[in-house]
């Protein structure tokens, strides 16, 4: 079992190392972007972006990656049942642009923004690739394949940031994230097909057959949807709630920060999937794969967020000269939960290798709601930080909910979770502290760090004081990183 243990251990941090990798490079590839499209774009051409995102996020259940990962749950029926499934995909994905068609007239009158109706169509017109990229990644995540995964990722990252700067500069900036999107995916889709030649593609299929495949993955469809709106949701109400300014402000804040969790949970929950569908019959394995994880991402996470609480606002305030000031106190509020979000993706994992697809489903409505009433009680009572702050709360909270969920789907008790939890958090919360005071510099109990120099100490004190903490509280997750990397090493020599 041990030997199992150490190499399942190997593949999951490998998987992550490789999707990892992808997603650092992605996000650099990101804040270059920002960084540029930052000084050409204002506030309200933001603000149009995120209704955009918004949109695209009310028909994510009909290009959904949910309906591949129900194929790798399947495992060794995936190539029996991958034509039908692509084809049942991409029709579900037209009856999504079709959607998306109308969704463009309303929303453009909803909130006021004329501009927004070329671009929800534009935007439309990447779902059916969407759809058909998803079956390809499915099939490359099922053979382990992390590493031609992460570069395809890479590869559309950089066309993706490169068409919307050359397109912003053109002139047409309001519809540069939604052409850039359309190209960049239909270039890797060219990619992934060259990498999984395969994998059997449908195009076509009977009434009869979609409709049974539509019954059968309802949860999964419904899963999807949710995702979306937990994505995404807060722009629907804050886009009514915020002046267009400071919801522009919002969403930028929201890229500084979120995106970059977006993509390391969505790069933990691809590798650790068909790692947990292949320990089902193992529960003591999944368990032990579940926690390492769980304390390895939590200590990597921490420090990530705290070099983004600490440093934020100060890099931000030198790159764009003030223009986002507001936008980074936005992104340094959300960082500060983004460790216990990681929970969620690991959860998910978890529900989604045993197939519990009905209760995931359940659990997202219920973080898709309670995200947007966050964001509306945030947005009306204190404005854009009370919005921030009230979204950053609700994330670290249904982070939580889900390690209490499928820590008990593997057999965890409840008084093993609270004490399991609390190692792992509690270096975080240390770290939280560390900073507050240090950015306090003497005139207050605690504070939020500011774009000052005393910035960079007061982050180098919390890192320091994270890693002391979880060297007492999380030596597991250290451990398990240490080990697995040595194995990595030892491999390569």
């Amino acid at each position: 079992m041990t030997a199992n243990v150490a190499t399942d251990g190997t593949t999951a941090l490998r998987g992550i190392a490789w999707l990892s990798l992808a997603a650092i490079g992605t996000k650099v590839l990101s804040v270059a972007n920002q960084v540029l499209l930052g000084h050409i774009a204002s506030p309200e051409t933001y603000a149009v972006f995120a209704i955009g995102a918004a949109a695209l996020a009310l028909a994510s259940g009909f290009y959904s990656p949910a309906i591949g990962k129900s194929l790798i749950q399947s495992q060794e029926r995936f190539h029996a049942l991958s034509r039908d499934y692509s084809a049942f995909a991409i029709m579900l994905s037209l009856i999504g642009v079709a959607l998306m068609g109308v969704a463009s007239v309303v929303l453009a009158r909803l909130y006021d923004m004329p501009a927004l109706t070329a671009v929800i169509l534009v935007t439309a017109l990447s779902l059916p690739l969407t759809a058909l990229k998803n079956i390809y990644l499915s099939a490359l995540s099922l053979d382990l394949r992390f590493r031609t995964m992460s570069l395809t990722g890479i590869a559309q990252a950089a066309i993706y940031y490169v068409a919307i700067l050359a397109i912003a500069l053109a002139g047409a900036e309001t519809l540069s994230i939604a052409a850039a999107l359309s190209l960049s995916v239909l270039a890797q889709v060219w990619l992934l097909r060259r990498e999984s030649p395969s994998t059997a593609i449908g195009f076509l299929i009977g009434l009869r057959r979609f409709r049974e495949i539509l019954w059968s993955l309802r949860w999964i469809i419904g899963t999807g949807l949710a995702f979306g709106l937990t994505q995404n949701g807060d722009y629907l109400v804050l886009g009514a709630v915020l002046p267009e300014e400071e919801f522009g402000q919002y969403y930028f804040g929201f890229l500084l920060t979120a995106n970059l969790g977006v993509l390391l949970t969505s790069s933990v929950g691809e590798a650790a999937l068909p790692i947990f569908a292949k320990l089902q019959r193992s529960p003591a394995e999944l368990r032990e794969r579940f926690h390492s994880l769980c304390g390895g991402m939590a200590f990597v996470s921490s420090l990530l967020a705290l070099g983004l609480m600490g440093l934020l606002p100060l890099v931000a305030h030198a790159v764009w000269g003030g223009k986002w000031d507001e936008a980074a106190l936005a992104g340094t509020a959300i960082a500060m939960t983004l460790p216990l979000r990681l929970n969620e993706a690991i959860g998910a994992a978890v529900l989604e290798s045993q197939g519990r697809w009905r209760l995931r489903a359940v659990l997202m409505i219920a973080d898709a709601g309670a995200l947007m009433l966050a964001a509306a009680v945030g947005g009306l009572l204190w404005g854009l930080p009370g919005a921030a702050f009230c979204v950053a709360a609700e994330q670290g909270l249904v982070g939580l909910l889900s390690y209490a969920v499928a820590a008990r789907r593997i057999g965890l008790a409840l008084p093993e979770q609270a004490a399991r939890l609390l190692r792992i958090v509690l270096p975080l919360a240390v770290g939280i502290a560390a900073l507050g005071f240090a950015s306090a510099q003497g005139h207050a109990f605690w504070a939020m760090p500011v774009a000052t120099a005393s910035a960079l100490p007061a982050t180098a004190l919390a890192l320091a004081a994270t890693i002391a903490a979880s060297g007492l509280c999380n030596r597991e997750g250290m451990a398990f990183l240490a080990g697995a990397l040595a194995r990595r090493r030892a491999r390569a020599a």
